[in-house]
């Protein structure tokens, strides 16, 4: 999954570095995909942000389970889990819309 939002965000970056040479306007474009993160760098700790709190919350789950840890914070992290996989889901139902929006335009 991180190949594919990266190599997208390097796509994204790329084109929009075209769009701004063909305009002549390459200084506002120019920290997309350079050392100091950018676009791809953004999507690449928003979709690891999930992925970080599943891990976190199972690593809590076995805790509990071995004894070491209480149920609330259990229920903490599964909690916190669920909310990071839920606003992934709620900015992915949004993009879609905008991108259907955006094909519904006529030319």
């Amino acid at each position: 999954m991180d190949i594919k939002i990266a190599s997208a965000a390097r796509a994204y970056a790329d084109a929009l570095k075209r769009g701004a040479d063909s305009l002549g306007e390459t200084e506002q474009v120019s920290g997309l995909g350079g050392k100091g993160g950018g676009f791809a760098e953004m999507l690449k700790s928003a979709a690891m942000e999930p992925v970080s709190a599943m891990r976190e919350s199972e690593r809590v789950a076995a805790s509990a389970a071995g004894g070491k840890t209480d149920l609330v914070a259990v229920a903490t992290a599964i909690t916190n889990a669920e909310t990071a996989v839920d606003t992934v889901v709620a900015v992915r139902d949004r993009v879609i819309s905008a991108y259907q929006e955006i094909l519904r335009m006529p030319i």
